[in-house]
């Protein structure tokens, strides 16, 4: 079954909508009608959308990768923090008395 749709083209409109810029889609691609235009269209941005998942999900993998490498400095320096402050606190009573 075919369901047929309407697509206005504006040319008051900037980006894809305009008449001018989907003929030279077509043109680059060298398409015969706007519907297979859309058609590519419409497969590149799928396109594009999974490579922006696959490339998202690999820096998320990666930020998970550098946290768990940092996660032992991380408990060095508190250690080092809390062992300053211990001192500090010494010495200012040293100092008090």
């Amino acid at each position: 079954m075919r369901i047929r749709k309407m697509v206005t083209l504006d040319s008051n409109v900037e980006g894809f909508a305009n008449p001018k810029d989907v003929q030279e889609y077509m043109d680059q691609r060298e398409l015969k009608t706007l519907s297979a235009a859309l058609k590519t269209l419409m497969e590149e941005h799928q396109q594009l959308s999974q490579q922006v998942t696959q490339q998202q999900h690999l820096v998320n993998e990666i930020v998970q990768g550098i946290v768990a490498q940092l996660k032992p400095a991380e408990k060095k320096v508190t250690m080092t923090d809390r062992n300053v402050m211990v001192l500090l606190k010494l010495f200012d009573g040293v100092v008090v008395q």
